[in-house]
């Protein structure tokens, strides 16, 4: 090796791209770069094969295909919609475009006639990103069989008494809800938005993909309904998560303290049953101020009011050969099939079934979910003002607008070329 390779291999060791070490070590998400820095075509071959999709195969190129779509769309629907109407979109050779290596490429580029490709490239690939993360969380397990498996735990606990009201708990105790409302699914386009606006833009961080909400007829009862999640074992403490446990509801220490008082009186015979009953009622005071401090969603309206609890669930895929074996045996009561091959099958049978039956099902692993409690009046009052549903998607809605589309936003303020 000659001088000069020593020289240049030490320059090649140090030459950093800057925007890149502060993704891997810096705390930056990777979709807020500005340029990939992506070489050539074999450099973008090469990405994507280590991100996790070879596009010379056929199945990932069509799957890589289908992303830039969906990407693209979600931009004209959700981030984009007046100003795609009015003409404001990417170049019409873009929009053709089905290898993401050419919008690696594009996003690379940094000659200033090569600008409008370079932004909207980005702006694309920010999308895409967003959305391959959700396939390979989604594809990774039978996601409607999982959810059922942490519903369950909890809708077989509310039921209706005789009256017709609905209620929580079980036959030995249970307190009346003004409603109950089980999410079992978060809808794709939501999971997307959502994740773009979060600064860790992984599907693994989406803790409320599955969501319970429990209104109580009275705020006293939102204590009770906690206490029934654990009793009736519908959530495992252990598994809770403490630093996404919220109370913007209720005065806690206030509420424990005479709490105990009461219950002494009412031991002592000091109280009655009835008069027990109704101080309940008034110990039990609304919680000053939401703990801005504590607060982890920018997009929550400060006068929105629950407890909310973020909680994990051991869930289980069942072992996929079941279903393999359920089509020998299928194939196996058919009369078409030839004799020769029917001892072999019924080999093949019997051990598969020997199999299953000692390996029923494999644990994908521990998948969080929320449950939110609050009383009538708080549920009422969310549903208004800055407080509601709304507002918190039109919030996420300009954030992941800013976040993915800012220098496009910014094309014609800069001279850059029309659209």
């Amino acid at each position: 090796m000659n001088n000069n390779s020593k020289h240049q291999n030490t320059e090649d060791l140090w030459d950093f791209d800057w925007d890149v070490m502060d993704v891997m070590i810096g705390g930056k998400s990777a979709i807020d770069l500005t340029n990939i820095k992506v070489r050539d075509w074999d450099d973008a071959t090469k990405f994507l094969c280590h991100y996790g999709f070879d596009p010379e195969k056929k199945e990932d190129a069509k799957f890589i295909h289908a992303v830039i779509v969906e990407a693209i769309d979600f931009i004209r629907r959700y981030l984009l919609p007046t100003e795609w109407a009015r003409g404001k979109r990417p170049p019409d050779q873009m929009l053709k475009t089905h290898d993401a290596r050419q919008f690696l490429l594009w996003a690379s580029a940094s000659g200033p006639k090569d600008r409008i490709y370079q932004v909207w490239a980005c702006s694309i690939l920010r999308v895409m990103h967003t959305i391959s993360h959700i396939e390979g969380v989604r594809r990774h397990f039978n996601f409607d069989a999982i959810i059922d498996q942490i519903i369950e735990r909890i809708e077989k606990h509310i039921f209706q008494d005789k009256a017709g009201n609905t209620r929580f708990g079980n036959e030995n105790g249970s307190i009346e809800l003004y409603k109950a409302e089980l999410k079992r699914k978060k809808s794709r386009d939501s999971i997307i938005l959502k994740l773009l606006h979060k600064k860790g833009n992984v599907a693994e961080t989406i803790y409320d993909m599955i969501g319970v909400r429990l209104v109580t007829k009275s705020l006293p009862a939102v204590m009770q309904a906690v206490k029934l999640l654990r009793d009736l074992h519908m959530i495992t403490f252990p598994n809770c998560n403490p630093g996404r446990a919220r109370n913007t509801l209720l005065d806690i220490e206030h509420f424990k303290g005479n709490l105990e008082v009461l219950k002494t009186m009412l031991n002592e015979k000091r109280i009655q049953k009835k008069d027990f009953d109704t101080l309940i009622d008034r110990i039990v005071i609304p919680k000053e101020k939401k703990d801005k401090s504590t607060s982890q969603n920018p997009h929550t309206g400060d006068n929105y009011k629950s407890v909310q609890l973020t909680c994990r669930q051991l869930v289980y895929n069942s072992t996929p050969g079941h279903k393999w074996l359920e089509n020998i045996d299928s194939y196996l009561q058919s009369s078409n099939i030839e004799e020769n091959a029917r001892p072999l099958l019924e080999g093949l049978a019997n051990n598969c079934r020997l199999y299953f039956n000692a390996y029923p099902r494999i644990a994908y692993g521990y998948l969080p979910f929320e449950v939110h409690i609050l009383d009538k009046v708080s549920y009422l009052q969310n549903k208004t003002g800055s407080a509601s549903h709304d507002h918190y998607k039109s919030s996420q809605l300009r954030a992941a607008r800013r976040r993915v589309l800012a220098e496009v936003l910014t094309l014609k303020a800069k001279g850059q070329s029309k659209l």
